[in-house]
């Protein structure tokens, strides 16, 4: 009975230690997630305060109301000079399309760096379709009155005083100062791990 005893004992005293490791690697792991979840939450927060610069613009700065109020602008403002353009050429022109495919991109475009680059595209284009309808005018294929000359300056102008407010948005400043706080230690690794991602830049 005695030697049973000793087997029970030895038994025990092997599957003590095996659980409480156990036990301490799941507690390693608890630990690991909290750290991974609570450093993404943080970051995460941070990443939305600096992007909503981006989207209402600086609370503080009641002239800011963000760049892509100020790109839904153009776009409205590319579409009136489409539909002067319409009033001359044919509205599957070229110089109309590729505008309207711009519009589409620039819309669609989620990163802050896509959209500076769709909204650099639509602004030459635009440019193009009012260079195109000058020199029409000029050698007499089309004639284009007054009152649509007017419109198609006073949408060129509304443009271009759109993207000069963009230049004065703190969104950039906002962007790379959580950039840098992303590459500090020890978040340079644990937002890794954390899948945060920096944001772009509305710059090339």
């Amino acid at each position: 009975m005695a030697k049973d005893n000793n087997k029970a004992v030895s038994k025990q005293e092997i599957l003590k230690p095996q659980g409480a490791g156990k036990a301490r690697l799941i507690a390693i792991i608890m630990v690991i997630l909290a750290i991974i979840i609570g450093t993404r939450s943080s970051l995460m927060g941070l990443r939305s305060e600096a992007l909503s610069y981006f989207t209402d613009g600086d609370p503080a700065n009641k002239l800011d109301y963000g760049i892509q109020y100020d790109l839904d602008e153009r776009v409205k403002f590319a579409n009136h000079m489409i539909t002067v353009a319409k009033r001359y050429i044919g509205e599957n022109d070229a110089f109309i399309t590729n505008i309207l495919n711009d519009s589409a991109k620039l819309q669609k475009a989620a990163d802050p760096s896509d959209k500076f680059k769709y909204n650099e595209q639509l602004g030459a284009d635009c440019y193009a379709l009012l260079d195109y309808l000058d020199k029409l005018n000029l050698s007499g294929s089309i004639d284009i009155n007054e009152m649509d000359m007017d419109l198609l300056a006073e949408a060129w102008t509304d443009m271009e005083s759109a993207n000069q407010k963009m230049g004065h948005s703190s969104y950039n400043a906002k962007a790379r100062e959580f950039n840098q706080v992303l590459e500090q230690f020890p978040t340079n690794i644990t937002r890794l791990i954390a899948f945060v991602k920096p944001l772009t830049l509305f710059d090339y």
